[in-house]
């Protein structure tokens, strides 16, 4: 019971940290149902053997743990889950009317902030579709399956131009398995693994999401290796090539991105050789975001328009990306006035956003947020390539019916469209 119940503590501490936990919960989980069938069987078979009056088996290491203990397991691993993951669930209860907000707002339909057609905006465009499996029940089992051995090879939602700089020892160690002397404990991560990684292929096909459970990964191709390695020689000489052949597919992964972050680490470091003693001079990390922060009122309540990273700005921030948050929508505003009292009703202030950077979900958005930016926007500034602007005080003239000249524009004809 102690051991159940720490492991839904550690169960409900992940699960705490990302949803995506399910996965590694998942495929430990296979390994426990698979001990509970073992012991119970063991247990039926016992009884069987009663009713015929044949001897019971002499206790071992092995026997199971009487019924009571059995059952009372996986009820203290359910509880100690949902008693430490509750705080989570019981405040978004709170704060959203629903406790896994902003998921389920077609179950929970008085879930707040929501928008128009809030469900399914978050589950066409923020679980996007293009990385779900789309088959039927069996093609998805089958497609699934098969990505559970070529997941590393055939990287999905990858930033790392397909390179297999992840995974690939662990699936090209499994058949060692077959080799090694008792196995069994190997045996055990391998299938955690493979459970934790069919349930992600059968979900939601993100690369970013194995994070979860790649330690899982890690420890049991590690075992595998070391045990590999502890055969001799022979078995030395396969592995080096094969792990000098990851090592060389992924060595050079820590700067796929994130150069300006190492720059500026290289650049404090060199400071003081330069002669550098201002902090200004020295700590030029989110210098724009700093820049911005100081530029804003106190009481300024921003929207970050169709763009996420926020850090450093010290103000309260607002996304309008739609599907990925549940309090603005542009449907229903036809121009700037529209606009304008929308933004002024949720207490906005100033808009921060990419020129050129992103589109907007709809090409209907682009036209009224540009149109009021471009003709309204009151103290425009440039803080590297984001831009600052101020909402004003006086409204823009009320609304009236007017063209837009499309050209060039995917999925239109280029003319005039009211």
């Amino acid at each position: 019971r102690r051991q159940s119940a720490l492991a839904g503590t550690l169960a409900a501490g992940a699960l705490l940290a990302k949803y995506q936990a399910i996965y590694l919960i998942f495929g430990i989980g296979l390994l426990l149902l698979g001990a509970f069938l073992r012991f119970a069987l063991v247990h039926l078979r016992a009884l069987r053997n009663a009713r015929k009056g044949l001897p019971a088996a002499p206790e071992s290491a092995d026997s199971p743990p009487p019924w009571r203990e059995l059952i009372l397991g996986p009820l203290c691993l359910i509880g100690a889950l949902a008693l430490v993951s509750s705080p989570h669930f019981l405040k978004n209860l709170a704060f959203y009317r629903n406790p896994v907000y902003p998921f389920a707002q077609d179950i929970f339909t008085r879930s707040t902030p929501t928008t128009p057609n809030a469900s399914y905006l978050f589950e066409w465009l923020f679980k996007d579709y293009n990385w779900r499996p789309d088959g039927t029940l069996l093609q998805n089992i089958g497609s699934s399956l098969r990505l559970c051995f070529t997941f590393s090879f055939e990287p999905h939602y990858s930033f790392t131009h397909n390179v297999p700089n992840l995974g690939s020892l662990f699936t090209l160690t499994l058949p060692f398995l077959f080799f090694l002397r008792a196995p069994r404990r190997l045996w055990l991560g391998a299938v955690a693994g493979l459970g934790a990684l069919f349930l992600w292929a059968m979900t939601f096909r993100v690369d970013r999401h194995l994070q979860t459970f790649i330690p899982l990964l890690v420890a049991s191709t590690a075992a595998v290796l070391v045990r590999s390695w502890d055969m001799g020689w022979l078995a030395r000489i396969g592995l080096i090539p094969l792990v000098a052949l990851q090592v060389i597919w992924g060595g050079d992964a820590f700067v796929y991105s994130g150069q300006s972050r190492i720059k500026a680490a290289i650049d404090l470091i060199r400071s003081g050789y330069e002669g550098k003693r201002k902090d200004s001079e020295r700590f030029t990390a989110r210098s724009d975001f700093k820049a911005i922060g100081e530029a804003l009122p106190k009481d300024a309540k921003v929207i970050l328009h169709h763009y996420r990273p926020n850090l450093g700005i010290d103000r309260d921030i607002y996304l309008d990306w739609a599907g990925q948050q549940g309090l603005i929508l542009y449907e229903g505003l036809h121009g700037p006035r529209g606009i304008y009292d929308y933004w002024r009703s949720l207490g906005m202030t100033h808009i921060l956003h990419l020129p050129g950077h992103h589109i907007a979900p709809t090409v209907h958005e682009d036209v009224i947020f540009n149109h009021f930016i471009n003709r309204y926007g009151k103290g425009r500034r440039r803080f590297g390539g984001i831009e600052l602007v101020e909402i004003p005080a006086e409204p823009p003239p009320p609304d009236a019916p007017y063209f837009v000249l499309a050209a060039g524009l995917g999925g239109y004809k280029d003319g005039l469209y009211p």
